[in-house]
C-alpha cells in the first residue's frame, strides 16, 4: 500500500487513500497481481470573515454587539452542519451570524460523512472613548470659591474611540457648551456627552460644589437697652462666624477713625461699626452694628 507492505491477510480494513496492490500465489507457485486505488472526498475547507466598520474594528463601538461573521464552505460531502461557540456562553448555527459581541468564536463544521473541521475568528472592538475631567479646586475641597459666585472651571481631555470628537455640555439654568474647557461656572450638576467620528458616545457627570455662605451673628453689650453705659467707652461686640472656609480675617471700621482686625471688640464708644469678614478663599460678608449710649 501507500505506506509499505500490509501483510498476508485476504481482506483489509481501516485503509487510507492511495493505491493498493495484491499478489496472490497458489500452491504451485503461480501468481497474479491486481491493484486498486481508494479515493477520498476533498477536505472540508472553511473560511470565516468578519464585517469591518470604518473605524477598522469588527464592532461599531466599544460596548456594541453588532458584529457579524460570514462562513464560506467547500469540499467534503455536503450538506454541512455548523455548530458555533463563543464568548459569554454564545452558541449558534448557520453560516451567517449577526448581533455579536467582541471575542473569540469557533465553528465546528461536519459534513454528511461525519467528517469535520473547525475554524476560529476573533471579533475586535474599538478602544472605548475615555474622558478625563479636571476641575478647579479651592480650599475645603470645593470647585467654586464662594457661595453665590461663578468661578468654577472644568477641562475635558478625550482619547480612544475614533478621533473627531464632538462635545456637548449641559448644566444648571439651561447652560450648554461645546468647548473642552469651561470657565466662569456656577455650582451645580453638569453633564458632558462625547460623540466620536463613528457615532459612538459616552456621558460623564460632573458636579461643582460651593462652600456655604459665610454667616455672621453678633451679641452686643446691653445696659438696660443701650449698648454703651453713661460712663462711656464700655460697649462690646462679640461675633460668631460660620460657613465659608474657616481661617477668617476681620476688618473693622468705626467712629473717629476706629479700626481693628480682632474678631470681638470691647471698650467701644457709641457709634456705628462695620466689619468685613473674609475666609481663606477671600469670600466675604459685611455687617454693620450701631451702639447707642444711655
Amino acid at each position: 500500500g501507500p505506506n509499505g507492505p500490509l501483510g498476508i491477510s485476504e481482506d483489509l480494513s481501516g485503509l487510507g487513500v492511495g493505491t493498493y496492490t495484491i499478489t496472490v500465489t497458489d500452491v504451485l507457485g503461480c501468481s497474479s497481481t491486481s491493484s486498486i486505488t481508494l479515493v477520498g472526498p476533498p477536505p472540508i475547507i472553511a473560511m470565516a470573515t468578519a464585517h469591518v466598520y470604518p473605524n477598522g474594528s469588527n464592532l461599531s463601538c466599544a460596548n456594541s454587539a453588532d458584529g457579524s461573521i460570514n462562513l464560506s464552505l467547500s469540499g467534503g460531502h455536503p450538506p454541512y452542519t455548523v455548530a458555533w461557540s463563543g464568548p459569554n456562553s454564545f452558541v449558534g448555527s448557520g453560516i451567517n451570524l449577526s448581533g455579536l459581541a467582541q471575542g473569540l468564536y469557533t465553528a465546528v463544521i461536519t459534513d454528511a460523512n461525519g467528517c469535520s473541521t473547525s475554524v476560529h475568528i476573533t471579533l475586535v472592538a474599538p478602544t472605548p472613548i475615555n474622558v478625563g475631567i479636571t476641575t478647579s479646586q479651592y480650599s475645603g475641597g470645593t470647585q467654586v470659591s464662594c457661595s453665590g459666585t461663578a468661578d468654577g472651571t472644568i477641562t475635558a481631555t478625550v482619547s480612544g474611540g475614533s478621533p473627531g470628537y464632538q462635545l456637548h455640555w449641559t448644566g444648571p439654568d439651561g447652560f450648554t457648551s461645546t468647548s473642552a474647557t469651561l470657565t466662569g461656572l456656577a455650582p451645580g450638576a453638569y453633564s458632558l456627552t462625547v460623540t466620536d467620528l463613528s457615532g459612538c458616545s459616552t456621558t460623564i457627570p460632573v458636579v461643582l460644589s460651593a462652600p456655604p455662605a459665610i454667616t455672621v451673628s453678633a451679641v452686643l453689650s446691653d445696659y438696660n437697652g443701650a449698648q454703651v453705659s453713661c460712663s462711656g467707652n464700655d460697649g462690646s461686640i462679640n461675633l460668631t462666624i460660620g460657613g465659608g472656609q474657616p481661617g477668617y480675617q476681620f476688618d473693622w471700621s468705626g467712629p473717629n477713625g476706629f479700626a481693628s482686625q480682632a474678631e470681638d471688640l470691647t471698650g467701644l464708644a457709641a457709634g456705628t461699626y462695620g466689619v468685613t469678614v473674609c475666609d481663606v478663599n477671600v469670600c466675604s460678608a459685611q455687617r454693620t452694628y450701631a451702639l447707642q449710649a444711655r
